[in-house]
């Protein structure tokens, strides 16, 4: 008010306005918190979730006798990596997977998905809210029959020093690697399109075209092993 009458502001009957200062009598009386500074550290771990984070996908297949799953894209599955070679396969719907994924990274971390023409749209979009300089970007796939079901994890790589302290000291160690929290559907299922070989035999060699039914999950943080159960 008072930069006001110094800007010679007038009022509507012409004369000049003038302010005078008088203390502030204005007071907010707000609820002290209780307990606040009692809470124990037990306490407060003990509101700490630090069970192993479980993905179950639950399937529209009543009479479920095997699926197929791959920790890449399906049209990466035969890859010689040593992660995806050893686990992809057949698998019935009483085993739980307990899938290891590529290490994090502090580089920009696609795990060379970005070179999937049919993907690589799908991430840059993505990318624009979840920075893969702080999050890594994971696949897993499932077929049924001649349905395929895709899941992008985005994992976010830091993890609060108190939690990670925590789970260092109520986890065994190769526990640790399952990271903290949950599995979160963004509601951002996509589609999308892969061309298959088939009956490679010569000049008959079979090209099918298939679509992928994808769907975008926050992972735990700090992920790099995956609990999967399929029903």
């Amino acid at each position: 008010m008072q930069d006001l009458v110094n800007s010679n502001v007038f009022s509507d009957k012409g004369f000049p306005l003038i302010a005078t200062p008088k203390p502030n009598t204005f007071k907010i009386h707000s609820p002290k918190p209780t307990h606040t500074k009692d809470i124990s550290k037990e306490v407060l771990d003990s509101q700490i979730d630090i069970a192993i984070p479980s993905f179950t996908l639950i399937t529209p297949y009543r009479d479920l006798e095997e699926y197929y799953f791959t920790p890449s894209t399906y049209e990466n599955r035969e890859s010689k990596e040593q992660y995806i070679s050893s686990q992809s396969g057949f698998y019935t719907p009483n085993d739980t997977l307990e899938i290891t994924l590529p290490p994090l990274s502090k580089n920009v971390d696609y795990a060379r998905l970005d070179s999937n023409p049919t993907l690589t749209p799908i991430l840059q979009d993505i990318s624009k809210i979840y920075n893969p300089i702080f999050f890594s970007y994971r696949i897993l796939t499932l077929r049924i029959a001649y349905t395929i079901y895709e899941y992008l994890l985005i994992v976010p790589k830091t993890m609060p020093k108190f939690i990670n302290k925590l789970l260092k000291e109520q986890r065994e160690k190769e526990e640790l690697g399952y990271g903290y929290g949950r599995f979160i559907d963004l509601g951002r299922d996509y589609m999308r399109e892969c061309n298959i070989e088939e009956g490679k035999n010569g000049d008959n060699t079979k090209i099918s075209l298939l679509n992928i039914q994808g769907k975008v999950l926050l992972a735990p943080n700090a992920c790099e092993r995956v609990r999967v159960e399929v029903r």
